[in-house]
C-alpha cells in the first residue's frame, strides 16, 4: 500500500507545497493546544481511498487554496493563503475554531508588533476597534527567528451570505468606517484595505459551522451550511492583514511613503508608484472603493460581486472618498461624521427594507423577495432591531483556557 500522502497525489486530492509546513508541525501545534484538520496529520489516510468516492466530496479532500480575488466560495483561510500561510484549527481547551497565520518576519517585519499593539488591553476597550484580535502568538520550532504564528478568530468573507436589509448593509459599512477611523487615530495606515482584508466573524450566524475551504457547505460537506441572517444574529466585522501596514510617530500626522502596490489595482496612486504619497489618503480610497464595488455598482470584472439596489444615497460620500486627487479626499473623521448624518436621516422602516442584488435573475429575485418578507413580518412582530448591532466584546482565549492549555502541554 502506498503512503497516505502519495495516495492523495495519485487520487486528485493534491497536497500543495505550502501544506507540508502544517504537516510537519501537526504534533507540535497539538502540544500547544491547537488541533489541525485530519488532512495535516502525518498518519493521514485519504478518506476517499477507503470509501471509493471522489476526493472533493470528502472533508479532507479540499486543500488550502491559492489566493483568488474575491471568490465567494472561499474565505479568510484561502484568500490570505498565497503561500499557504493560513490554516484553521480547533483550540483544544475551549473548542473554539481559530485561524493560524504563519508570518515570515523578513517579509513582514512590522506585522506582529502592529497586530499586538492593536490587540492590547487598552485599545481593545474601544468599541470602534474593528481590527482582528490576536488571541495568541506562537514561535514555530526551528523558526523562532524567522517566523511567528498568529492565532486569530476564524473569519469569513464579509459579503457571504448576501445582505438582506438596508440595516444590515449600513451596519457593515459603519464598522468598516469606524474601524479605519480608529486605525488612523492609532497612527497606523493599513495600506491594503481591499475586499479580501475586511472580514466577518460569524460563529453565531453559522451555529453548526462550515467547511473552511468551502464556506457555503457544512463542515463534512454533506450539504449546504445552515445559517441565520445578520439581523437574527448580528456579526462583528474585522480589518485584517497588517503585513504591509505602518505605524507612525504621534507627531507625524501627514506621513509620506513610497507607494506599496496592494490588492486593489484601481488605486490612482499606483499610476506613479515612485512618487511618495500619504498612506492615510490611500486608505480612504480603499474603503470607499470597497463600498462602491460591493454595495453600489458591483465589481467591474468579477460578475458575482453584483452590488445592491437601494444604496444610491451613499454615492456623494463615496465619490468624494475615491477622487483621483488624494489630497481632495475627506479624512476618516469627516467620513464618519457624514455617514452618521446620513444614517440619522433614515427611518426604522427604511432600515428594514430589502436591498436586492443588481443583475440578479428573475428566479433569484422572486425567491429572495418572498423570503425577505416572511422574515420581515417576524422582525416587526418580535421587535427585532432594524439595525443589527453586535455586542462589543472581542473574542479572546480566557485566562482559564490558557491555564488549561499549559496544563495540557505539561502532561505531554
Amino acid at each position: 500500500m502506498l503512503p497516505a500522502h502519495r495516495q492523495a497525489l495519485n487520487s486528485g486530492g493534491v497536497l500543495g507545497p505550502s501544506e507540508h509546513f502544517w504537516i510537519s508541525h501537526f504534533a507540535w501545534l497539538k502540544d500547544q493546544g491547537y488541533q489541525l484538520r485530519p488532512r495535516y496529520s502525518p498518519d493521514w489516510v485519504p478518506s476517499w481511498t477507503e470509501n471509493n468516492s471522489i476526493y472533493y466530496k470528502n472533508e479532507d479532500g479540499l486543500r488550502l487554496r491559492v489566493r483568488a480575488a474575491s471568490d465567494d466560495t472561499t474565505n479568510y483561510l484561502s484568500e490570505g493563503s498565497k503561500y499557504g500561510q493560513i490554516n484553521d484549527a480547533i483550540h483544544l481547551p475551549t473548542g473554539s475554531r481559530v485561524a493560524l497565520k504563519r508570518v515570515r518576519i523578513e517579509e513582514h517585519p512590522y506585522e506582529e508588533d502592529i497586530s499586538r499593539y492593536l490587540s492590547s488591553e487598552k485599545l481593545s476597550a474601544d468599541p470602534r476597534n474593528n481590527c482582528v484580535p490576536i488571541l495568541d502568538v506562537l514561535s514555530p520550532p526551528n523558526e523562532q527567528r524567522e517566523a511567528r504564528i498568529l492565532v486569530m478568530p476564524l473569519l469569513r468573507k464579509f459579503g457571504s451570505p448576501i445582505f438582506d436589509t438596508l440595516g444590515e448593509a449600513m451596519e457593515c459599512i459603519r464598522q468598516l468606517f469606524e474601524g479605519l477611523q480608529f486605525l488612523h487615530e492609532c497612527h497606523v495606515a493599513h495600506r491594503d484595505l481591499n475586499m479580501n482584508n475586511f472580514m466577518m466573524e460569524s460563529k453565531d450566524m453559522f451555529p453548526d459551522g462550515y467547511h473552511t475551504q468551502d464556506i457555503l457547505q457544512k463542515p463534512d460537506l454533506s450539504g449546504p451550511a445552515r445559517y441565520y441572517t445578520r439581523t437574527q444574529r448580528p456579526p462583528r466585522y474585522y480589518i485584517i492583514d497588517f503585513g504591509i501596514s505602518r505605524q507612525y510617530d504621534d507627531s507625524n500626522t501627514s506621513p509620506r511613503e513610497p507607494v506599496i502596490l496592494g490588492g486593489d489595482g484601481t488605486v490612482p496612486e499606483f499610476i506613479n508608484p515612485y512618487e511618495e504619497q500619504n498612506p492615510y489618503w490611500t486608505d480612504v480610497y480603499y474603503a470607499g472603493n470597497l463600498v462602491r464595488q460591493h454595495f453600489l455598482e458591483g465589481h467591474p470584472v468579477l460578475t458575482h460581486i453584483r452590488g445592491y439596489k437601494g444604496l444610491s444615497f451613499l454615492k456623494p460620500l463615496i465619490d468624494d472618498m475615491v477622487q483621483d486627487d488624494p489630497s481632495k479626499r475627506p479624512t476618516m473623521d469627516e467620513v464618519v461624521r457624514r455617514f452618521e448624518t446620513i444614517r440619522n436621516d433614515l427611518s426604522p422602516w427604511r432600515f428594514r427594507s430589502r436591498i436586492a442584488w443588481r443583475r440578479a435573475n428573475v428566479f433569484q429575485a422572486c425567491s429572495q423577495f418572498v423570503s425577505h418578507w416572511k422574515r420581515r413580518v417576524v422582525y416587526v412582530v418580535t421587535s427585532t432591531p432594524a439595525v443589527p448591532r453586535p455586542d462589543n466584546r472581542r473574542p479572546s482565549l480566557s485566562l482559564q483556557a490558557k491555564q488549561n492549555s499549559q496544563q495540557h502541554n505539561g502532561n505531554k
